[in-house]
């Protein structure tokens, strides 16, 4: 085992006395993640460590440890054969954790012979595709009903969310929602009066997304002549897919694809366009979001947003309060909330200021570092 980054203050003075919670994730963590590293790097009553097979992003000044050598080949295949990686055991040894956190439900899976043999509480967050898509994929409706059983206690980003765990038959009484969390004072508010003409749309360029209905929404706004431009940020597979459609509708001048961005790039797109988008979808193979965590950041920066009603979308985005909803996959819907926007700065201001009022209410990060803590102490009296 190879320690990757050591923070030595979490083993001085007072902070030595917090309880230790072990995160695991296979891979720490992919660019999009960042709602686990607000959690991690905020912690009040516990102090975080981290076990990893593929330390990737948001590494800094964290305690990380990852197998090396032949030990990370051997926990590879434990992690494709979905057991518990070795070099946990070990780590679990060392640093003497309180409560073992997995993020994902593939990962929570894979903790099960940890938490067995080391009779440490198992948390599990949930967070999408781990409760939407792959259940269906061969085995996961039979792993997932033994993870029902044997984990200590599982969390949900969304209240559609713990529905859905419940009917895949998690134990509802053992399910806690708790909410993303955002650094308000990173993403300082600014009231819009009015909305311009340049859309905006963040995300992995994947079907779950709903690009297509963005692109042919801009060919019907310019035909019928509002000169619109939209700019997409974020990468994947349908890159080149999205771009021939462009081409195809004429629209490919005023259609930016910007790739993906760092962090402080995207932070500053929410000011420098005029509406976000959002026309997320359930994909073909059932892919569906949890709460992108774009509207939670748009929000509170004071773009108005328009988006789906898909998942737990509506459970911040309240029709004409905090924003507009419309039916997935409807470009004529999304034609119609756009053009009414530009046409309507009353309406701008007003879902402007009550967006950011939502996000302070309900998505600040001491509420979702309070409220994860507390499902730890939960587990741990749980045993």
């Amino acid at each position: 085992m190879r320690k990757v980054i050591k923070c030595v203050n979490y083993r001085r003075g007072k902070i030595r006395m917090r309880p230790v919670v072990l995160h695991f994730k296979s891979v720490y963590l992919n660019l999009s993640e960042t709602f686990i590293d607000r959690l991690v790097r905020h912690h009040e009553r516990y102090a975080p460590v981290i076990g990893t097979l593929q330390p990737r992003h948001y590494l800094d000044g964290l305690v990380i440890y990852a197998p090396s050598g032949r030990a990370a080949w051997r926990d590879r295949l434990l992690q494709q054969l979905n057991c518990t990686p070795r070099f946990l055991y070990k780590l679990c040894r060392q640093e003497r954790p309180a409560v073992l956190h997995a993020h994902f439900g593939l990962d929570g899976y894979r903790l099960l012979g940890l938490a067995r043999h080391t009779r440490l509480p198992l948390v599990v967050s949930f967070y999408g595709h781990d409760v939407s898509r792959l259940p269906d994929e061969p085995g996961w409706r039979r792993r997932y009903r033994r993870l029902a059983r044997q984990g200590t206690r599982f969390i949900a980003a969304t209240d559609f969310m713990k529905r859905q765990l419940s009917i895949l038959g998690f134990p509802e009484a053992k399910i806690d929602v708790v909410r993303f969390g955002l650094d308000l004072r990173a993403f300082p508010f600014r009231l819009r009066t009015r909305a311009g003409l340049r859309l905006l749309l963040i995300g992995r360029l994947v079907e779950k997304k709903g690009h297509r209905t963005a692109l042919e929404a801009v060919a019907h706004l310019r035909a019928a002549g509002y000169p619109v431009e939209l700019h997409c940020y974020g990468d994947g597979p349908l890159r080149e897919t999205l771009r021939a459609e462009a081409h195809r509708l004429g629209i490919a001048a005023y259609v930016l694809f910007h790739g993906a961005v760092a962090n402080e790039v995207v932070r500053q797109t929410y000011y420098a366009h005029d509406v976000l988008l959002v026309p997320s979808q359930t994909a073909a193979d059932g892919d569906q979001e949890g709460l992108p965590n774009v509207i939670i950041e748009g929000l509170a920066s004071g773009i108005p947003v328009v988006a789906t009603r898909h998942a737990g979308i509506p459970e911040l985005i309240v029709h004409e309060q905090t924003g507009l909803l419309i039916p997935e996959r409807d470009t004529e819907a999304l034609v119609a909330a756009i053009a009414r926007l530009i046409d309507t700065p009353a309406l701008v201001s007003q879902l402007s200021r009550a967006g950011r009022a939502a996000v302070e209410a309900r998505h600040s990060l001491r509420r979702m570092v309070r409220d994860t803590e507390a499902v730890y102490d939960t587990a741990r009296r749980s045993l």
